[in-house]
């Protein structure tokens, strides 16, 4: 049996093809100077997204048990912070695009509608109550290992490539609070990996949730690269 550090070593290795594709697909939605109307789009998910990582991380912090530690306690609780930050900041970007603050929740039920006419994929976020992250603490340190390392990428390539140097500016800071949620999830899973079952339940989460991303992809490849989603848009 490998160890837990072993365990993320292999892990990063297996993302790492992933994470080149994806901070491609950011390099190029720019490089094709997406219109006024799909980088609002654009923007509106990202928005949705983000508030939606806080509530779904929130709702984990709200139901520990006593038997969590305030160190986790903590940490998760910090990430829940930043997500509330993010999604501030993505309202912020989407203001100035459009002269004037967007409604959430009608940007919110345009997305739903999207996806229930077959127009528009999962929102990246979603996957938090796919994979039960509330409940299971071995599949938010994954999803928080995996999608929060492939954001950090995205982000830093987003802040490089931005038209503006407001996008840029926000997005430099939210890359390096991913990077810091990648990490969360790297510590907890060498804490909660400790045996051979507790090995194969966060492989088999792992393998998932880096099946689901590709898959987004080689469904609709050039949607996702139009539309920025989801191959470069997990947070």
């Amino acid at each position: 049996m490998i160890n837990a550090k072993q365990f993320t070593e292999q892990i990063a290795q297996q993302c790492e093809p992933l994470y080149q594709l994806t901070e491609n697909n950011v390099k190029l939605y720019w490089a094709n100077r997406p219109s006024k109307e799909d980088t609002i789009d654009y923007f509106g998910r990202r928005m949705i997204n983000e508030r939606i990582n806080c509530i779904e991380l929130s709702r984990r912090v709200s139901e520990m048990g006593n038997d969590v530690g305030p160190e986790e306690m903590f940490l998760i609780s910090k990430q829940a912070h930043d997500e509330a930050k993010h999604f501030w900041f993505v309202k912020d970007i989407l203001t100035d695009l459009m002269g004037q603050e967007p409604d959430v929740d009608a940007v919110h039920e345009a997305i739903k509608q999207k996806q229930l006419r077959g127009e528009a994929i999962a929102l990246p976020a979603e996957l938090l109550a796919k994979f039960e992250c509330t409940e299971d603490p071995i599949a938010l340190a994954v999803y928080q290992y995996i999608a929060e390392g492939m954001a950090h990428r995205n982000w830093v390539a987003q802040a490089e490539c931005a038209p503006t140097a407001m996008i840029a500016e926000k997005y430099a800071e939210i890359a390096k609070d991913e990077k810091f949620h990648s990490q969360i999830g790297r510590m907890q899973i060498e804490k909660l990996v400790v045996d051979q079952a507790t090995l194969a339940h966060a492989t088999e989460l792992a393998q998932e949730v880096i099946e689901l991303i590709w898959g987004f992809g080689r469904s609709d490849k050039e949607r996702c690269i139009k539309a920025h989603i989801p191959l470069s848009a997990l947070n």
